[in-house]
C-alpha cells in the first residue's frame, strides 16, 4: 500500500513539472494583431454642365499626386454631374494606374450644384510591433507561434482584404 502512495506522489509531482506559465505566443493564435485603418479624402471640383472646368484637371492631378494614391486606395466620383465627369476623372486616375469605382461612400456635407466630388478611400493594414525581434527563435519542441512570420503574413492578407473592400 505504501508503495502505491509513493508511486502516485511521484506521478503527481512529475505531472506538476509539466505545468508551464501561460505565454502569449503559445499555440497558433497570432501574437501581433493586425490593424486596418480607413480614411476618406474629399476633393470638390467645379464641373459646370458635367465637364471639369478649365484648370480643375491640373488641380485634381496635383491632389492625387499629393495623396500619393496607389494600392489600397479606391477613387469615386459623386454628385449630380458624376456620370458626365467620370470619364475625365478616370483619365486622370489612369495616369496613376488607378481606376474609378462605381458608386461613392457617404461623406460629410452636400455636393454643391455645378460641382463633382472626388473621393479617395484609403485602407491600410499594418501589424504593430512586427517584426518583433524581442524573442529568439523557438525550438520545434516549444510549440510557439513565431513573433516574426505571422505579422508579415497577416499584414499582407489584411492589405489584400482591405483593398478588396475598397
Amino acid at each position: 500500500m505504501r508503495s502505491k502512495v509513493i508511486l502516485i506522489a511521484l506521478a503527481a509531482s512529475s505531472l506538476a513539472a509539466c505545468n508551464t506559465p501561460d505565454l502569449a505566443d503559445k499555440g497558433v493564435a497570432s501574437v501581433n494583431v493586425p490593424v486596418v485603418t480607413t480614411a476618406d479624402y474629399v476633393f470638390d471640383a467645379a464641373a459646370p454642365d458635367g465637364a471639369l472646368a478649365a484648370g480643375e484637371t491640373d488641380r485634381l492631378s496635383g491632389w492625387f499626386q499629393g495623396l500619393g494614391i496607389g494600392y489600397g486606395d479606391a477613387i469615386y466620383v459623386d454628385g449630380p454631374y458624376a456620370d458626365a465627369a467620370r470619364g475625365q476623372v478616370s483619365a486622370i486616375a489612369g495616369q496613376y494606374g488607378m481606376m474609378v469605382s462605381p458608386g461613392a461612400p457617404v461623406t460629410a456635407g452636400v455636393v454643391r450644384p455645378g460641382t463633382v466630388r472626388v473621393v479617395v478611400s484609403r485602407r491600410r493594414a499594418e501589424v504593430p510591433n512586427c517584426p518583433n525581434w524581442s524573442l529568439p527563435s523557438s525550438k520545434a519542441g516549444e510549440r510557439r507561434t513565431s513573433t516574426l512570420l505571422p505579422g508579415a503574413s497577416f499584414s499582407t492578407a489584411r492589405s489584400r482584404r482591405a483593398e478588396r473592400r475598397a
